[in-house]
């Protein structure tokens, strides 16, 4: 089991942990209720919140998945555009310990970038590394925000001596607390919305203009 940066191992993270290295892309998750689209926004199979679909000249493909310990929804589209939502259930007695302790959700947010997900892209594409990191906030709360060069991890492919090559990729990161449920929300720009910059961008603009595209349903 992975721990955080702070030492504290939070709920389930085994679980977390299986979807961000990607079985469910590889081997598969079972099947749970499917969320579904209509009038340009997407409801996710939880019932727990719905998204603006977001938009591309190409079109966007919406692609989902997930069981009672984690799901996933992924819009893509031609240009390499990739934005990703995964969001896993928190034990209520962790729920309630993460609404009354900043600094615990806060030892999450930051220790699932830096012992989950970095860990993991490296082992897939060496050479992966943090641009930046921090926290930030806006109406909808505090998030933590990450910038990761991925060596190979876009979409898009160019031709090379030995063959077709995967360009690089620079992913934006926002991990938060939501309720009962963690988020991690992945945005990959395209070649034709600044993915292909010089320059890599190390705002959280995009990422959370993202999130505030989220509509959460309201406690009970």
């Amino acid at each position: 089991m992975n721990t955080t940066s702070s030492g504290y191992r939070p709920f389930g993270f085994r679980v977390l942990a299986c979807a961000v290295v990607g079985m469910c892309l590889t081997n598969g998750c079972a099947a749970g209720r499917v969320g579904g689209v209509s009038d340009g926004m997407y409801a996710a199979r939880t019932g727990d919140f719905s998204v603006r679909v977001p938009r591309s000249i190409f079109g966007t493909r919406v692609e989902e998945d997930g069981n009672d310990e984690g799901n996933w929804v992924h819009f893509s589209s031609d240009d390499g555009s990739v934005w990703r939502i995964e969001f896993y259930p928190i034990p209520p007695n962790e729920a309630e310990r993460f609404a009354a302790d900043s600094a615990r959700r806060d030892g999450l947010t930051r220790g699932f970038l830096f012992d989950v997900v970095v860990p993991d892209y490296e082992t897939r594409n060496p050479g992966t590394e943090v641009l930046h990191s921090e926290f930030v906030s806006d109406s909808l709360g505090r998030a933590y925000f990450g910038v990761l060069r991925v060596p190979g991890g876009s979409a898009a492919v160019q031709m090379a001596a030995e063959g077709p090559q995967r360009l690089e990729a620079i992913m934006h990161t926002l991990l938060f607390v939501k309720e009962e449920w963690f988020y991690l929300l992945k945005l990959i720009p395209g070649e034709l919305t600044g993915g292909n910059r010089a320059e890599p961008d190390l705002s959280p603009t995009r990422v959370l203009a993202f999130r505030n595209g989220m509509v959460f349903r309201s406690p009970d």
